[in-house]
């Protein structure tokens, strides 16, 4: 059999480009009356400028004894501390985790098992 022959590259570009294009436009639904725009806005412009620039990351991340010089503070984790003291002055149980526990039975009395 003989090999099929191949279209010169700029049509092969152009081509892959239109198929591209095709696929961007049916993941994304940029063919819908409205673009799809995140309803929550990006945190990464405040997270980048959280800390210092001379703050390396890697050692923050690792908790380096060595930036306890710099006395940096965590705002997320006080926010999270300050919403838990308002739950309980509430009378309300903060929930630590996103997932809320199945209440615990007393433990007085078990149903039957059935057969």
């Amino acid at each position: 059999m003989a090999p099929i022959p191949l279209p010169p590259p700029s049509s092969r570009l152009g081509t892959l480009q239109t198929l591209r294009s095709a696929i961007h436009k049916a993941s994304t639904g940029v063919e819908l009356l409205r673009p799809i725009t995140p309803s929550i806005s990006s945190r990464r412009q405040k997270l980048l400028t959280h800390y210092p620039p001379g703050v390396d990351s890697t050692k923050l991340a690792s908790q380096d004894p060595s930036l306890g010089t710099l006395q940096l503070v965590d705002v997320w984790q006080q926010m999270k501390v300050a919403r838990e003291e308002e739950m309980t002055k509430r009378g309300k149980p903060p929930r630590v985790s996103g997932k809320a526990k199945p209440p615990q039975a007393d433990g007085t009395k078990k149903g039957k098992k059935r057969k």
